[in-house]
C-alpha cells in the first residue's frame, strides 16, 4: 500500500514539476522481468501494473541513465542510493584532481588541464562537478501532507539549505499544494 501511495505522489509530482502528463513509473527490484524480486516487490508489482505510465521493475542503473522518471522503493534502499550519489560525486571530484595531479602529465599538459579545470571552478573554490551534474536540490519534498515540508539530512552544509529554501520557494510558486489536492481529489487515488 505504501508503495502504491508513494508511486502515485512520485508521479504527480514529477508531473508537475517537468509538465509531463504522463511520466514512466518504475519498481526497483533485481532484475527487470516479471517475478523478480522480494515478495513485497511482487506484490507491489501487482498493484502498480494497472497504473497509467507503470513501466514494470527496473534496476538501480535505470536511475541514473534516464530511462524512467519515478522510481519506486523503500525508504531504506532509497536513502542509501541518495547517500551513494552523493558520495561518488565527492569522490570523482577527489580522483579526478588527484589524477591530474600525479607525474603521469608533462607540465605543459598539467598547465592545459588546469586551465580547463578552472574554466569549470575547480580554481576557484568551486566545485567543477556541478558544471556537468544535474542541479542539486539539497533536501527532497515530504509528499503526502498538507503543506509544503522539504527534509534535508543531519550532514547538510549551508550550500544544501540554500538549495532546499531556493527549492521550496520555486515549489511554492509553483502552487504544488494545490495541484497536488486538486490531482488526489479528482482521482481518487488513496482510499
Amino acid at each position: 500500500e505504501y508503495f502504491y501511495t508513494n508511486a502515485h505522489l512520485g508521479k504527480l509530482l514529477y508531473r508537475h514539476l517537468m509538465d509531463k502528463p504522463i511520466p514512466s513509473i518504475g519498481l526497483l527490484s533485481m532484475g527487470t522481468e516479471y517475478g523478480k524480486g522480494s515478495n513485497m516487490v511482487k506484490k507491489t508489482y501487482d498493484s502498480l501494473k494497472t497504473m497509467q505510465g507503470f513501466i514494470g521493475n527496473v534496476e538501480a542503473y535505470n536511475i541514473v541513465n534516464g530511462s524512467v522518471d519515478v522510481v519506486v522503493c523503500d525508504g531504506f534502499t532509497g536513502n542509501s542510493i541518495i547517500k551513494i550519489a552523493e558520495s561518488m560525486k565527492k569522490l570523482f571530484s577527489a580522483k579526478l584532481k588527484e589524477y591530474f595531479l600525479s607525474e603521469v602529465f608533462s607540465s605543459i599538459t598539467k598547465r592545459l588541464i588546469f586551465g580547463t579545470l578552472e574554466k569549470l571552478g575547480a580554481k576557484t573554490g568551486g566545485d567543477f562537478t556541478d558544471k556537468f551534474l544535474p542541479r542539486y536540490y539539497g533536501g527532497a519534498p515530504l509528499l503526502g501532507v498538507n503543506g509544503l515540508v522539504i527534509v534535508g539530512h543531519g550532514m547538510s552544509s549551508k550550500k544544501d539549505l540554500i538549495n532546499s529554501i531556493e527549492y521550496a520557494d520555486m515549489l511554492f510558486k509553483k502552487d504544488i499544494i494545490k495541484k497536488f489536492a486538486s490531482d488526489i481529489k479528482r482521482n481518487k487515488f488513496f482510499k
